[in-house]
């Protein structure tokens, strides 16, 4: 057993200690775990302030891993901005698009957005629908960077309103409804978010919408590959709105998701640390 003299708590101060933590915990279980080896270090990372620390939106923590992001509240002339013909409003994040029946989604060959299908990743958004219809309604799709509809995988509002989990190849489409039916001016956090399993070639889909899952599904072989794009499909949906957009690769974790949609915000915003605690003995 080391003597006091020379235990690290006596050699750095605490300040230094939890920058420490900071840049070596990977995870928040990780960060907990380290938590657990003596009373000091719990009282340095249990805590709302190192958690706070712990879950900015930096590039280093909870910003890792974001590919794309546009949240409106500025204007957004990057290469890669798949919206065009949409005007900006406001909305309860501040700005959001809104679509007319004009509106399109660019196919210039230049302007892609692309994910890698063969791994985990995440596509999240915050959508409004002003009124119902009848027929369905393509939200987005991952499909195969060739601009071929062979193999994709997406999001949609089926005939009923329900929105659904979409597979299609060219030879079959497989709908998976959820139990959740959109309603007229309602928003609604969508995520989607794929967790690829080792060992097993199927990865596994996750629609979690207004911070509750409501679909797991294995992805059909035929709808795998490696590179595949993101294309959202406002010109087909009419008169709808859409707000902060991002797209990572990485799978966002059920508790980020949830205070996302418990705190009605951005993911720039969040504040992961008031809803850990707040939800300690649930």
């Amino acid at each position: 057993m080391s003597k006091p003299s020379s235990c690290i708590n006596n050699i750095l101060p605490p300040e230094i200690l939890q920058k420490i933590f900071l840049l070596s915990a990977e995870s928040l279980h990780d960060a907990l775990h380290i938590s657990t080896t003596c009373q000091l270090w719990r009282k340095m990372i249990f805590n709302p302030f190192f958690i706070e620390h712990y879950w900015i939106f930096d590039d280093k923590h909870r910003k890792k891993g974001l590919i794309q992001w546009w949240n409106f509240n500025e204007n957004i002339p990057d290469q890669n901005n798949p919206f065009h013909n949409y005007s900006i409003t406001n909305c309860f994040l501040g700005k959001c698009a809104n679509f007319k029946d004009d509106s399109e989604i660019s196919e210039d060959e230049e302007a892609k957005n692309t994910i890698d299908r063969g791994s985990d990743y995440t596509i999240a958004f915050w959508l409004l629908i002003p009124e119902t219809g009848d027929e369905p309604r393509c939200i987005f799709m991952v499909r195969d960077d060739d601009w071929d509809y062979t193999r994709s995988a997406g999001v949609a509002i089926d005939e009923t309103n329900f929105l659904s989990i979409v597979f299609a190849s060219t030879i079959s489409e497989r709908i998976i409804q959820s139990n959740v039916q959109m309603k007229p001016d309602q928003w609604y956090h969508i995520v989607l978010v794929q967790e690829c399993i080792p060992g097993d070639e199927k990865p596994q889909q996750h629609l979690w919408i207004n911070g509750k899952l409501e679909l797991t599904e294995e992805v059909p072989i035929a709808a795998f590959s490696s590179t595949a794009e993101v294309c959202f499909f406002f010109s087909i949906l009419w008169n709808h709105s859409i707000a902060d957009v991002s797209y990572w690769s990485r799978r966002l974790l059920p508790l980020e998701i949830r205070a996302i949609y418990e705190q009605k915000t951005s993911i720039d915003k969040v504040n992961m640390a008031k809803y850990i605690f707040e939800h300690l003995n649930s």
